[in-house]
């Protein structure tokens, strides 16, 4: 497994895709895989998997803005994401059945590097991002069989159609006791994620305003001026509260009494960590409706969730929160989503598909 190398895993805070390989790493464990862990140097896992040290660096978007070669050239002069790839060019791929990158978004350049490295027959590159990178990793997969974990199954689906050779890798979370499950919430909703536009943060403030329910913002502050244009002149600490640097325990305490999660944006998010992370509480879940290539797709049900059209029907809904059964969600979403059931369902298929290949390749050789 190559984990992200920018911070340790599990995350000491709130984790996104660190929190997920080290669940995911536990549970293939739990199930009776072997696993070793290309992570940053301090990073932990349950015995008996091991960790593989590299040295961590800072993250570094790649420029958004047109993609004119100067602004490539100043990104790889940065040094971050060239400091950060070369130790996992440095790890040796032999005698592993199965490699799965969840270490960097599928950029093309990263991908040959990969692929050049550990060959096709056993990478697997998750994809965490959507539709910018495949128009040009379709030109490498027109000659490489290049091999892809779709998050979700819109993502699947839209693969498939393109010929490529993907497989459903979904996330999953552990479940606490059903004890968890709070029978008579807080009157608040709860917006958990990064403060930038995309995440649609003032589009919670204004469910809010409207339903007249007090909202409890938890995230990082990743776009500066759009905080202090849009969010903090929100901030009152009555109405409208935030929270950037919460521990976990106290964030967790938090989404399992409101009375519901916001999820406003983006339309195809990849998988929706912290839309199960409501569910395995209990919490219902108030979403703008996501577009086709969205893993709220597969976590959203009329049993759990109000997919709406506008802010307006949203902040309707959150008057309607009694329709939902806090414990229904909470088995629905145990009986889907927890990592034995992934495990079992998605993850030790293929495994066991890469590795019977990786062996008869070795037969043939």
């Amino acid at each position: 497994m190559l984990a992200p190398p920018y911070l340790k895993v599990p995350p000491v805070g709130y984790g996104g895709v660190e929190l997920v390989v080290y669940e995911r790493v536990s549970a293939l464990i739990e199930a009776g895989a072997r696993v070793d862990v290309v992570a940053v140097q301090g990073s932990y896992f349950p015995d008996p998997a091991r960790v593989l040290p590299v040295k961590g660096t800072p993250q570094a978007d790649f420029p958004k803005s047109r993609m004119r070669f100067v602004n490539v050239v100043r990104f790889l002069l940065h040094g971050r994401v060239v400091s950060s790839v070369v130790p996992f060019l440095a790890f040796s791929p032999e005698g592993y059945d199965c490699i799965l990158n969840d270490a960097f978004r599928p950029e093309p350049w990263i991908v040959a590097l990969m692929l050049m490295r550990f060959g096709s027959d056993r990478l697997i590159n998750v994809l965490h991002g959507n539709a910018p990178y495949w128009a040009s990793i379709a030109k490498l997969s027109n000659h490489i069989p290049i091999s892809f974990g779709a998050l979700n199954r819109g993502m699947l689906s839209r693969l498939s159609e393109l010929g490529w050779r993907a497989f459903h890798t979904p996330n999953a979370i552990r479940f606490g006791p059903e004890a968890g499950v709070v029978s008579e919430p807080d009157r608040r909703l709860i917006f958990i994620g990064r403060v930038a536009a995309e995440k649609g943060v003032h589009h919670a403030i204004s469910v809010s305003r409207m339903a007249g329910i007090p909202l409890d913002i938890f995230g990082k502050i990743q776009d500066p001026r759009y905080f202090l244009s849009h969010i903090k002149p929100a901030i009152d600490h009555t109405r409208v509260e935030f929270y950037e640097r919460a521990n976990r325990t106290f964030l967790e305490e938090r989404l399992r009494r409101s009375a519901a999660l916001l999820h406003c944006g983006p339309m195809n998010e990849p998988f929706g960590m912290v839309v199960l992370e409501a569910l395995r509480f209990g919490v219902p879940v108030l979403a703008l409706k996501p577009g086709p290539l969205s893993g709220i797709n597969d976590l959203c049900t009329s049993t759990n969730s109000f997919i709406c059209d506008s802010t307006d029907a949203m902040a309707e809904s959150a008057l309607a929160l009694d329709k939902f059964s806090r414990r229904g969600i909470y088995f629905e979403a145990r009986a889907a989503h927890s990592w034995p059931v992934v495990v079992e369902r998605s993850l030790a298929p293929l495994i066991n598909a890469i590795a019977e290949r990786e062996y008869n390749r070795r037969l043939r050789s």
